[in-house]
């Protein structure tokens, strides 16, 4: 059995209000990227629909270098109407978001949740920071201790990330 000891969220980086589901997404991942499988272990649809994908036993595809040790949740969307990067989690996602994790630290004890672009500074994905729009969850995951969060306690303004365009240490720019 696999140790977790991290849930990393992502986005499909699809637009706003187009909607995809998990046998979509295992066609890009299988047919587009030659993966073997879908790449993550739940998708989260624009209803709060939680589809599995990967076997959460199955070590994941969804950063690469990150993966021995995580679950990786995506939700769809993380695009605007133009492709670019722009928070589009709803209410629904969000509520279905903390069910995951939630039931995650209960089978796992207590993990660490991440965005993708916590891992990497050439990702936006999902498109936001998680310790700010999942603050809440992000800090009772740590522990797993008294009452499980609120998905609405952490409403606020959207906030969107957009991925460095060059790097932190030696100033070059990234290709994209």
């Amino acid at each position: 059995m696999r140790k977790i000891e991290r849930i990393v969220i992502h986005c499909t980086a699809t637009k706003t209000g187009q909607d995809v589901d998990i046998e979509q997404v295992r066609k890009w991942h299988v047919d587009g990227n030659k993966w073997s499988e879908v790449g993550y272990h739940y998708l989260v649809k624009l209803d709060g629909t939680i589809q599995p994908g990967r076997a959460v036993m199955k070590m994941g595809a969804g950063v690469k270098g990150h993966n021995r040790d995580t679950v990786h949740v995506a939700y769809v969307g993380g695009c605007d109407d133009s492709g670019k990067p722009f928070n589009t989690l709803n209410d629904d996602q969000r509520a279905a978001i903390y069910q995951v994790c939630t039931s995650l630290v209960r089978v796992f004890g207590p993990l660490l949740v991440i965005g993708h672009n916590d891992l990497t500074d050439e990702k936006a994905c999902p498109s936001f920071k998680v310790t700010t729009e999942l603050g809440q969850l992000v800090e009772w995951c740590q522990t797993g201790e008294g009452n499980t969060p609120d998905p609405n306690a952490d409403k606020r303004q959207p906030e969107t990330v957009a991925p460095r365009k060059y790097c932190r240490r030696c100033h070059r720019r990234f290709r994209m």
